[in-house]
């Protein structure tokens, strides 16, 4: 065998090496950015009701999750799944689909909130009846409680507005650390990272 016949198995490497002028600072801080904008974004589409909004970041969305790998992958498929409902429809269903994702209690613009919350509050409102049941739980009274539901809250919120009553609301309130809010901010103008 010559040598011209035998194979060149030698690597070359194709890979560039880093380049000293790209700033990971600057662009993970960018990323950042933009990622918090965009989660501001969806909650403000919710608030809002705006189900088109909506949507469209669900295309977003099933990227950013899709490229999360394993553990993104069931929500990427999540955002599929409403993606091909909406297009897959009659054009009536389909935007019924669309715009019923929020639900607004209390009136007035930007107060939307998701439907799944919705029925997380609802199923909290019947487990607190059926906790005051106490040994007098029966499939009888539940049945009840669950069909009185929406009748009850109803009736309760217009004796609590007609008797003024201010229920607190049950958020919960952080107060922002401005010290240390400022010292990082300092130390991101000093390190010029935008």
């Amino acid at each position: 065998m010559l040598p011209s016949d035998t194979l060149n198995l030698t690597t070359v490497s194709t890979s560039t090496p880093p380049s000293n002028d790209i700033d990971d600072i600057f662009n993970y801080n960018n990323a950042l950015l933009a990622e918090g904008l965009f989660f501001l974004n969806f909650l403000d589409s919710v608030s809002e009701g705006d189900g088109d909004r909506i949507l469209r970041q669900y295309k977003y969305l099933m990227l950013l999750c899709r490229a999360d790998g394993f553990h993104g992958s069931k929500y990427a498929l999540e955002s599929l799944y409403q993606l091909l409902l909406v297009n897959g429809l009659s054009e009536s269903k389909a935007g019924v689909f669309t715009w019923n994702r929020s639900v607004n209690n209390r009136g007035g613009a930007g107060k939307n909130i998701a439907i799944d919350l919705e029925v997380v509050h609802s199923n909290n409102y019947i487990k607190q009846g059926i906790n005051h049941l106490g040994v007098n739980i029966t499939e009888r009274a539940v049945t009840r409680i669950a069909r009185a539901e929406k009748s009850v809250r109803e009736i309760i919120f217009k004796v609590d507005w007609s008797i003024q009553y201010a229920s607190p609301s049950g958020k919960h309130v952080e107060h922002f650390p401005q010290s240390d809010f400022e010292a990082i901010a300092k130390r991101l103008v000093d390190m010029n990272v935008f």
